[in-house]
């Protein structure tokens, strides 16, 4: 009867084990389009697109409509990472708003004034762009808002509008340099959505905007987001505002299809 039993239960933990395995396999993103692996090809168009490697550094923004997780670009973007860092672990940004949203553009913060044209860099002074032409004003990607070259400070903003709502590179062909604008390159905000206009290395306006972060997790909050009422200066009319923001090491899928197992093994095999 004991050894029936035993059957049982392993077989039975086994299958669970089985399902609870198979439920978060690590598979590749479905919005990345890039193909290539974490971290890997960094030189590459549309990696940033990739989901964070285990023990890299992401941004946890917990706002009054929910959360929002990106993955920081240290390597690439390291002033503009260690001034929002920085201000993160002073609790500089807690309790800011969005004070700027406009569906299908950006939704904007940090702020401590809440008009637009407040706040300072970790530094006190504002510093330089880092642009990387591989780091492109996706939908979802996190970049420094400024008033002009090197200006940057405290503020930042999302860009915002999937791909239904991209306006297509036939309408952008005059702001565009069209030397630089590849196929590849078109793919991306074909797929994905985003403001090319903003890339200072394709655009003819040279945009100096410096993009450091992507959402990995919650683009569907930051939509949710750019959904609220605004007014005539498109600041929201009811505030929306970051309640907190938290710096992490991502610990990655398999670290945690790993901690589920242990869990599940002391339950199921260790008591009798």
């Amino acid at each position: 009867f004991f050894f029936f039993f035993f059957f049982f239960k392993q077989k039975t933990a086994y299958e669970m084990l089985r399902s609870l395995v198979g439920s978060e396999m690590c598979i590749r993103d479905s919005n990345n389009s890039s193909g290539t692996k974490n971290n890997e090809g960094a030189n590459k168009l549309g990696y940033q697109l990739e989901k964070p490697k285990a023990g890299e550094e992401i941004a946890v923004i917990n706002t009054s409509m929910g959360e929002i997780k990106v993955r920081l670009f240290k390597n690439e973007t390291p002033k503009a990472v260690e001034n929002f860092t920085g201000l993160v672990k002073k609790g500089y940004y807690n309790g800011l708003t969005f004070h700027r949203v406009i569906k299908g553009f950006c939704v904007q913060g940090g702020d401590p004034t809440g008009t637009g044209a407040g706040g300072q860099s970790l530094w006190g002074n504002t510093f330089e762009d880092e642009i990387n032409p591989n780091l492109l004003n996706l939908t979802g990607a996190l970049a420094m808002a400024n008033r002009g070259p090197n200006t940057n400070g405290s503020q930042f903003f999302f860009n915002q509008g999937g791909a239904e709502s991209f306006a297509g590179f036939d309408k952008l062909s005059q702001a565009m340099d069209s030397s630089k604008v590849t196929d590849e390159y078109k793919k991306l905000y074909e797929t994905n959505g985003g403001n090319p206009t903003l890339d200072a290395s394709y655009s003819l306006s040279k945009s100096p905007y410096t993009v450091f972060g992507q959402i990995f997790e919650g683009i569907d909050v930051l939509n949710k987001i750019a959904d609220v009422p605004v007014d005539s200066a498109d600041k929201p009319t009811t505030a929306v505002t970051i309640t907190s923001i938290e710096i992490k090491q991502y610990e990655g899928c398999w670290f945690k299809i790993c901690v589920k197992i242990i869990t599940f093994l002391m339950l199921n095999f260790f008591v009798y």
